[in-house]
């Protein structure tokens, strides 16, 4: 409070002596100027006729102003005619004498009269004032005056200015010190409080109000903000109690659907084609993939072979993945061999009863889930195609690919009650060398850590550079391939794969 204080009073009080000096100044110019023009006055017929001593007489009234230390009349030629000064006679004639150095050294000039002037100059003031008789500038007047009163002045205005700013940092003080206690005091006090709250954490403390002003009102506030607190506290204490409970309850309930999806797995697993059941097969080499994005996978593929010597073959994939779709290729993969166990061989006949099956299913279930079928029916390397997938890759023997469209060959499975005006089939033969590829289109939809995709062109290439290996060797070049492209980026979805070649 007292810098302050004294800062504030000082730009006040400087500033205010400044301006006073000033205009004290430009005072002292304005009278030395009149006085100036009314000796000019008095003395233009005197100069005009050449009466010095009549000059002399009116120069003598400046004896009124004690400031006034010359005083000079010029001709208009620069000539002295007149002067005064409050000296003595020896001091008279040095200042005769400076006259007559102003007048040498062009102050003012021989040739002619100066302009009008004022100004300070060696702690006095100085103006020079024509003397005009009937229009014409015949002479002028000179006065010089000391600073003595501008001094006096400037020592009184300083005095003044030094007693009101000491004075007024002595009351800054003293209230600074009356008011130290009643301000300081009550903010140390709350300050203490606060500081054993943050160490203790105990939210039951309050701090005395002690003054209705806006300390007081900052000392409720705090109470009011500790009582505040102090509740959410219980309630935060009471919450993460029942939080515990309820994470118990779901760790319990997380280790139940944990079985419960471990169990599903291991049934999709378990119905499956086994290695033992593809080598049975003598005349197809088949080696099949399949990785679930999640512990459930909804993709499905299955290779049954009929006593009569019919190879079925499927591939799936229901929207979605997690324990529905899980669920739902289940009852897929149960329903096709069912189907197949009563004879019904035909691709479009098995899939328009298949779809029949999985609708009611799905409606009884209440899931909004389908899935892409292809069915394959193959003999003696005739091969019936039927159904709605991924492309289907037919590649001949020398490594050539020829890429088949499924979309008019079906729909979606599940989705309609009835889709046999959607079914149809197409028939291709495979000599021995040749085989096809079968997918689902978590191998073609992944992506690397640059967002960009494997596609069916960088499927179809790795296919047919080693076509020429077994199914088995096929898909491990594939695999790899394809986790080299995904690089450790997430797997988004199912991942099937079926490699089928025609022994030679």
């Amino acid at each position: 409070m007292s810098l302050i204080s004294g800062i504030v009073l000082t730009l006040a009080s400087t500033t205010i002596l400044i301006n006073d000096v000033l205009r004290f100044r430009q005072n002292m110019v304005s009278e030395l100027n009149s006085l100036a023009s009314l000796v000019a006055l008095s003395n233009d017929a005197g100069i005009f006729f050449g009466i010095s001593d009549t000059a002399y007489d009116n120069l003598k009234v400046l004896t009124a102003n004690p400031n006034i230390v010359e005083a000079i009349l010029f001709t208009e030629d620069g000539n002295l005619f007149a002067n005064y000064s409050p000296l003595s006679n020896d001091q008279q004639e040095i200042s005769i004498t400076l006259a007559q150095y102003y007048f040498a050294t062009d102050i003012p000039p021989k040739n002619g009269l100066i302009q009008e002037n004022s100004f300070f100059r060696d702690n006095h003031l100085e103006t020079f004032k024509f003397v005009v008789f009937e229009g014409e500038k015949i002479g002028m007047v000179y006065l010089r005056s000391d600073l003595k009163a501008f001094y006096d002045h400037l020592w009184r205005a300083g005095l003044l200015f030094l007693v009101v700013l000491v004075a007024s940092m002595l009351i800054a003080v003293i209230l600074a010190t009356a008011l130290q206690r009643l301000l300081t005091e009550p903010v140390y006090k709350l300050l203490q409080t606060m500081l054993e709250v943050a160490r203790t954490n105990d939210y039951s403390k309050r701090e005395l109000k002690q003054h209705d002003d806006e300390l007081g009102q900052l000392c409720t506030g705090f109470n009011s903000m500790l009582t505040y607190i102090e509740r959410r506290d219980k309630e935060l204490e009471y919450a993460n109690t029942e939080i515990n409970k309820l994470n118990e309850y779901l760790k319990s309930d997380n280790l139940r659907m944990s079985a419960e999806l471990d169990i599903t797995r291991r049934l999709q697993q378990m119905v499956l084609p086994s290695a033992a059941e593809l080598e049975k097969i003598k005349e197809l080499d088949i080696a099949a993939y399949m990785k679930p994005a999640d512990e459930v996978g909804g993709d499905y593929y299955d290779v049954l072979c009929h006593p009569s010597g019919r190879i079925h073959i499927g591939i799936g994939d229901v929207t979605g993945h997690g324990l529905e779709s899980g669920v739902l290729m289940l009852m897929v993969q149960t329903a096709i061999r069912t189907l197949l166990e009563n004879n019904i061989s035909n691709p479009e006949e098995f899939l328009e009863i298949l779809n029949r099956a999985i609708f009611q299913n799905v409606q009884r279930m209440n899931i909004d889930k389908n899935l892409t079928m292809t069915m394959l029916d193959y003999h003696n390397g005739k091969l019936r195609i039927s159904g709605q997938h991924e492309y289907f890759l037919i590649f001949r023997k020398d490594g050539s690919c020829e890429r088949i469209d499924t979309c008019e060959l079906g729909f979606m499975v599940g989705l309609l009650p009835d889709i046999n005006k959607f079914l149809d089939g197409k028939n291709f033969y495979l000599e021995n060398g040749d085989g096809f590829v079968l997918y689902t289109d978590g191998i073609t939809e992944a992506f690397d850590q640059n967002d960009e995709m494997y596609d069916l062109e960088r499927l179809e290439k790795v296919i047919s550079e080693n076509w020429q290996k077994s199914a088995k060797e096929i898909q491990h070049e594939v695999i790899n391939n394809l986790n080299t492209h995904i690089n450790g980026s997430k797997i988004n979805d199912d991942i099937t794969l079926l490699v089928v070649k025609r022994r030679e």
